[in-house]
């Protein structure tokens, strides 16, 4: 009972504290005014996200899922910049350690803004592919049955 308890706290209350240089930062949850203002920046780390996610995978290999953000260096920047308030050459001047720590609280306070938009790729691909699925009966001229 504890364990779901702990796990409705956390998405009701998704925001982390994690200590860097001996001072708390808060790494808050994406605002939707966030969300709206990184979409341009993210829309080609969500394809790969999607991508990693693809085969239901809830919880990525953390290699990989580091290997996707760094594949995306100045949206993933930009993204812990908006979270955690802090100036970008501040996230660009942080240890490998410390960045790992903001990193990883990073991807535990917005893992619903990562779902809520992977939900939105998959949809998205869906309809396109409905769309440009050729039609029956362009491909062997038979009525479908």
């Amino acid at each position: 009972m504890a364990d779901v308890l702990q796990n409705e706290t956390e998405v009701l209350f998704p925001d982390r504290a994690v200590t860097v240089r001996g001072e708390a930062v808060e790494v808050r949850e994406l605002t939707f005014l966030q969300g709206l203002e990184a979409a341009p920046l993210i829309q080609p780390l969500i394809a790969d996200l999607y991508d990693l996610f693809r085969d239901g995978a809830l919880e990525p290999d953390l290699a990989a899922l580091s290997a996707v953000l760094g594949g995306h260096r100045e949206a993933t920047v930009r993204l812990i910049s908006l979270a955690t308030g802090r100036p970008a050459e501040w996230v660009e001047g942080l240890s490998d350690s410390e960045g790992q720590a903001v990193l990883m609280a990073f991807w535990l306070a917005n893992t619903g803004f990562f779902v809520s938009r992977l939900v939105q790729h998959r949809a998205f691909l869906a309809a396109a592919d409905k769309l440009y699925r050729p039609s029956p009966l362009a491909s062997d001229g038979s009525s479908p049955s």
